[in-house]
């Protein structure tokens, strides 16, 4: 191997908020006599939009059906408990209540379901601007109403909700969640906090955090680990390499021997994992030797890190806090300060949860073997070009390797396999960009593609 990128230096950007043109949609409705004209227009408006946002998805690539299917499931679930609030008032399966009663009870129904139906997920926020062309009736069906307009679309608005609905409850579960916490002095020494060594306080501190969130977050992760000194160097080296592939090479480039498989393969000890940041400054602020009172001034924050994207999944800046202690008792300073620091950062553990289940599923990844590159170049097209062609999949490719000849992509990729070979083979013989044509050699392998000169191939046609 001549190269090795450990770094990506290009960044491109992969979906542009290409939102300019206009895209004409049609909406229908059958109203009733006593609906108004701003309810009737509602309704056009909102079938209206779901026809351009069903024609916006397909010229992405992405699964209208499947999309609406999954949002019209999730409406049913929401609605479901207004529907029964309107059961309980009108009561329309009792034998008691009246004709008139029922009837009320369905048009009550109606009105309540199209409104909520009209404005549930907030998908107008998609549209950015538009027009109406044409508002009309049918000539034959007076109740039958019919809109045209054009309206332009944010397609990253449009494709957050698709995955937003298509997810299907998919959420990724981690392996651990290490904590590591910084405890810093200001104005004082920990003799003033009521204890001699400052483990007796940062531990008893850091294992109450670590049993509340085990005992809070056992549906989210499996471990919950305090990070001593030489984890958490490794925790700052492993955040230092590249995203995706380059962890994977690093790891197996250093892997120790008690880190690989009985098959010989390799154990990333930190793959699928967080690491919680927190830092905490107790301030002394004065004392009061008569009362035989000591003030303090706790402040901190706390970051809560992905190890396997590098980013940042939660922040959170403690609510400063100062608070008077007896020094009488250097047991009860302690035990009062210590809980002070640990109640610290507890309001914002409790969103932990929601911001986990809500984190996108783990990617899959396959390798993808690039022959007959010219240059970086190449491979920086085709990276783009796979992601503009796998939307559905979310594919999220990133360059692995490059000899000078042929390279290596990391595909990563959500759902199944079959997919993302369906896909794949579908790219056989398409433009790339740059005068390049994409060639899968083997159907049977779909995994290697060879980058060839579209005139090349143009002029072989020509010979045969």
């Amino acid at each position: 191997m001549k190269a090795t990128l450990t770094a990506l230096f290009f960044f491109i950007s992969i979906f542009s908020a290409n939102a300019n043109t206009f895209v004409d949609g049609e909406g229908h409705f059958f109203a009733k006599d006593a609906d108004s004209l701003s309810f009737v227009k509602k309704q056009l408006l909102s079938s209206a939009f779901r026809n351009v946002m069903t024609k916006e998805l397909e010229g992405m690539g992405l699964d209208a059906k499947l999309f609406w299917q999954q949002y019209d499931k999730k409406f049913d679930e929401y609605f479901e408990s207004i529907k029964q609030s309107l059961v309980d008032k009108y009561k329309p399966e009792d034998p008691n209540t009246s004709q008139v009663q029922k009837g009320r009870y369905q048009d009550a129904l109606r009105t309540r379901r199209l409104n909520a139906k009209a404005t549930y997920g907030r998908l107008q926020r998609a549209i950015i601007s538009y027009s109406i062309k044409k508002m009309s009736r049918s000539t034959q069906m007076a109740n039958s109403r019919y809109l045209s307009l054009s309206a332009r679309v944010d397609k990253k608005m449009l494709r957050n909700f698709y995955f937003k609905f298509t997810r299907e409850g998919e959420s990724r579960h981690f392996k651990t969640l290490y904590i590591s916490a910084d405890f810093n002095l200001k104005s004082m020494t920990w003799l003033d906090a009521g204890v001699e060594v400052e483990s007796d306080f940062t531990a008893v501190v850091k294992e109450h955090w670590k049993n509340w969130l085990k005992q809070n977050l056992s549906n989210y992760v499996d471990n919950i680990e305090i990070a001593d000194v030489v984890s958490e160097e490794k925790l700052k080296a492993y955040l230092t390499l590249p995203e995706d592939a380059g962890k994977s090479i690093a790891q197996s480039e250093g892997a120790a021997e008690e880190e690989k498989t009985q098959e010989g393969g390799i154990v990333d000890p930190f793959e699928d994992s967080l690491w919680l940041k927190l830092s905490t400054t107790i301030q002394s602020v004065g004392s009061n030797d008569l009362l035989g009172e000591r003030k303090f001034k706790v402040s901190g924050d706390f970051v809560l890190l992905d190890l396997k994207t590098n980013k940042l999944v939660r922040h959170f800046d403690f609510v400063t806090e100062t608070k008077s202690y007896k020094t009488g008792d250097n047991h009860q300073l302690s035990s009062g300060l210590a809980s002070l620091v640990y109640r610290m950062p507890m309001t914002d553990f409790q969103e932990f949860g929601n911001t986990l289940v809500n984190l996108p599923p783990k990617m899959k990844r396959v390798i993808l073997t690039v022959n007959n590159v010219n240059n970086v170049q190449d491979l920086i097209t085709l990276k783009e070009f796979l992601s503009n062609k796998g939307l559905a999949q979310r594919f999220a490719p990133s360059l692995q390797t490059y000899t000078g000849r042929d390279g290596r992509i990391s595909l990563g990729y959500q759902g199944d396999n079959e997919s993302v070979v369906q896909v794949l083979m579908k790219l056989n013989n398409q433009d790339i960009g740059n005068k390049k044509v994409l060639v899968i050699e083997s159907p049977d392998n779909p995994f290697v593609l060879t980058i060839k000169d579209q005139a090349a191939m143009e002029g072989q046609k020509t010979e045969s």
